[in-house]
């Protein structure tokens, strides 16, 4: 748990029906992913390893990463 000035946050990798929601409003924002449909976005995230950083008492999302791995020796964080 990470404490910043009055919010906390927490780092977790399954997120809520709510915060998937405000993951895909965020892709539907970038270039490289403003196409994307909610379906696209579970089935990538079925396929990574996934860390969100959500603010405890909002639950509201305020960072995303995945990492794409071989799980051998190759791995890149997007």
């Amino acid at each position: 748990m990470v404490n910043n000035m009055s919010c906390e946050y927490v780092v977790k990798n399954v997120l809520t029906s709510a915060q998937l929601k405000q993951l895909h409003t965020l892709c539907s924002q970038m270039w490289w992913s403003k196409e994307r449909t909610r379906e696209e976005i579970l089935i990538s995230l079925k396929n990574c390893i996934a860390f969100a950083a959500v603010e405890i008492h909002t639950q509201r999302l305020v960072g995303f990463a995945r990492v794409l791995t071989d799980q051998i020796k190759y791995a890149y964080i997007y």
